[in-house]
């Protein structure tokens, strides 16, 4: 009996480790993987700016061919960036695929969509109505960069778990045993970091307060990070077999988790409070582009 709590204990310590690196794994990917969304938002902006440079009135026009087409596929797109919600609300619709497949959907979507319907209106307003339907796209696609980033500050990247304060707490934890022996034998810097550490649960519940605490928070991680580094060089020299590559990593970990659970009631609000307006203007886009359809094909 013995034997098998042991082994059940040394399971649930792995689960945990191999939890704890998936999290901090999120905190330290490469550069070129956090700016792959940028990088795609980028490209779409240079694209419309070539696009507005080159006079489309004689490639195409909205009404027919090509400029028609680009419509249809655009403006079908936009209405196929509710398949992500239905699919995260309704169980029954698992059939169609990950969640988290969806969600790739979505933001891609998200950015071509409204990059092809702005071809089709050749970057102008045009009509009353076509100006109302346009203008509401630009007002949801502005929205969806918000959401896109106020996700990705309450997830661990944005297709991970949704971050809690506890989960960030062990994660922290977890990556400062592993410098501890670095850093042990400064009593000041022990001091300061779990200082630091218990700052994210005392946080005040006001906006303003919220925002202060997370400033003050950020301003302390920028100055004991470098106090850290210092320590781990120091070790290094004295204990080259250590994986110091790894001991740095973990040490990045370690602040962007703290720094991450300092903001996450923050966020969690913003968060919340664009998820009740971004339905609605979606809503006013899908009316707006009924009714700039309807006028197209009956006037």
């Amino acid at each position: 009996m013995a034997a098998v709590t042991e082994t059940v204990s040394q399971m649930t310590q792995q689960q945990d480790k191999n939890v704890r690196e998936g999290h901090l794994s999120q905190f330290t990917l490469p550069v070129i993987v956090k700016l792959l969304p940028v990088i795609a938002l980028t490209i779409a902006i240079v694209v419309c700016l070539w696009g507005m440079q080159v006079n489309l009135q004689n490639y195409m026009t909205p009404a027919q061919g090509m400029g028609y087409a680009l419509g249809i596929l655009g403006g079908s797109m936009m209405l196929a960036l509710l398949l992500y919600p239905l699919r995260k609300r309704f169980r029954r619709l698992a059939w169609m695929g990950a969640t988290a497949t969806w969600f790739r959907i979505h933001m891609v979507l998200g950015i071509l969509g409204p990059t092809l319907i702005l071809f089709h209106s050749q970057f102008t307003f045009g009509s009353t109505n076509a100006a109302m339907a346009l203008a509401a796209m630009l007002i949801v696609a502005a929205s969806g960069l918000v959401g896109r980033y106020l996700y990705t500050r309450i997830h661990y990247g944005l297709f991970g778990a949704r971050a809690t304060l506890r989960e960030l707490e062990l994660d922290s934890a977890y990556a400062r045993e592993y410098m501890l022996p670095a850093i042990e034998a400064d009593d000041g810097l022990c001091e300061a970091l779990r200082a630091l550490e218990d700052t994210p649960a005392r946080a005040p519940h006001s906006v303003a307060g919220a925002i202060a605490s997370m400033l003050r928070v950020r301003a302390a991680v920028k100055h004991l990070s470098r106090q850290v580094d210092v320590a781990i060089d120091r070790f290094a020299r004295t204990q080259p077999a250590v994986d110091i590559g790894m001991m740095r990593r973990l040490a990045r970990a370690y602040f962007v988790a703290i720094t991450r659970a300092s903001g996450l009631q923050l966020f969690e609000r913003l968060f919340r409070a664009w998820h009740f307006w971004h339905l609605p203007l979606f809503i006013m886009l899908i009316v707006t582009a009924i009714i700039h359809i309807v006028a197209v094909h009956m006037f």
